[in-house]
């Protein structure tokens, strides 16, 4: 992957970071019994774009699939704070 590749991936970590902090906030302060729910989806979602990425026949995954697992990885930060809150 090129420099500006790279960068591009880790710029989309940050916004979607920033989009999920903002959406996993005004859910969680509408319905708060949505928090555990919320949170198990995120670490599903994780756990099946790594399966998916590290499983990739060949060992090479697919662009479109490294952009999904950043963004889905963009949501674990705001999900540990909702988790944290939970606890």
């Amino acid at each position: 992957m090129s420099r500006t590749a790279a960068g591009g991936m880790l710029t989309l970590l940050v916004v979607s970071n920033m989009a999920f902090a903002l959406l996993f906030g005004r859910t969680v302060s509408r319905s708060p019994r949505s928090r555990m729910p919320l949170t198990l989806a995120v670490i599903t979602a994780t756990a099946l774009c790594w399966a998916a990425a590290l499983g990739w026949p060949g060992g090479r995954p697919p662009l479109w699939l490294l952009v999904v697992l950043i963004t889905v990885m963009g949501s674990n930060g705001p999900a540990s704070l909702v988790g944290l809150d939970y606890a």
